[in-house]
């Protein structure tokens, strides 16, 4: 069996269709199994620019001169005739999403924009040519084209990584983003056991009078002045955990404070230390400063 592959532009075909040179299987006005939404579909992989599978053709052994019958493609190819016969309108409504595919809704192929138009015409097909082959080859090839045991290929789908790839850097992190990413096993238990996740926590009474206190209602208005002006009690709107008030009365920071003797003897040791830090020494004939009198205490100005 000799096999050719060629490409030809989807203009050329359709023209082929018209003069009756490709005999697809079936009655073309009406396209066999592929209902109007299978065949939008196809037309709008065709205005994607997306690939589409080979069409296999071959030529009658019993009449060459008929021309070619159309072995595997004849749906493709019969929606084709219908859409360049406008009789199949667009759908722009196929996943994924495309804005240009969008404002072709509900258009048929005379309807199109000129350049649109001039796209799918010219959009090209692989055509496998087979000739010189005997008839059981030819079921032998239609067959393993049609296999009926072969599984489906799964297609992945996005998914958050997860803690349990060996090759992740942040293992951590993936596995709490996987966490937020999927929780519908979290969900379906839930569901399954009837019981709602109640959650709690000690702050709740804080976070609730917080909550109240947003909206007060006058309660902590402890009356108006002479004027008319509304006068607050303060700390009445206090929420359970603030900082309770000194048990003394009035706030106090610090240590007690010190005499200005104790002062005074302490910035002395201040000024030696700097003294010896940078090397010179301390002469007698230097009066001190007042505020530096080792014999009582500083003299007030």
């Amino acid at each position: 069996m000799h096999v050719e592959r060629i490409e030809l532009e989807l203009e050329s075909l359709m023209a082929r269709l018209e003069r009756q040179e490709l005999h697809p299987r079936g009655d073309t006005s009406r396209p066999g199994g592929w209902d109007e939404q299978r065949q939008q579909r196809f037309i709008d992989t065709i205005l994607r620019e997306w690939c589409v599978p080979e069409i296999h053709i071959a030529a009658d052994p019993a009449d060459p001169d008929v021309g070619e019958v159309v072995l595997d493609g004849a749906q493709r190819l019969l929606t084709l005739l219908r859409f360049f016969r406008d009789e199949l309108p667009c759908s722009g409504e196929q996943a994924p999403g495309h804005d240009e595919v969008r404002r072709l809704d509900g258009l048929r192929f005379s309807d199109l924009p000129g350049d649109v138009q001039r796209r799918v015409r010219r959009f090209r097909m692989t055509v496998v040519v087979l000739s010189d082959y005997r008839p059981a080859e030819l079921r032998e090839l239609l067959d393993r084209l049609r296999p009926s045991d072969e599984p489906d290929i799964p297609v992945p789908s996005p998914r958050a990584p997860t803690h349990r790839s060996p090759v992740s850097p942040e293992p951590i992190y993936d596995q709490v983003s996987a966490w937020f990413a999927d929780l519908s096993e979290f969900r379906a238990l839930s569901e399954a056991s009837g019981d709602a996740v109640a959650w709690s926590s000690p702050a709740d009474a804080g976070q609730a009078a917080a909550e109240a206190a947003v909206e007060p209602d006058g309660a902590d208005l402890a009356g108006v002045t002479a004027a008319g002006l509304p006068q607050r009690e303060p700390r009445a709107l206090l929420v359970p955990g603030a900082v309770p008030p000194p048990a003394g009365g009035a706030l106090s920071f610090g240590a007690p404070g010190a005499s200005p003797h104790e002062v005074a003897e302490r910035l002395a040791s201040y000024r030696d230390g700097v003294t010896e830090g940078s090397g010179e020494e301390r002469t007698d004939d230097v009066s001190p400063h007042p505020m530096f009198d080792d014999g009582g205490a500083p003299q007030s100005r």
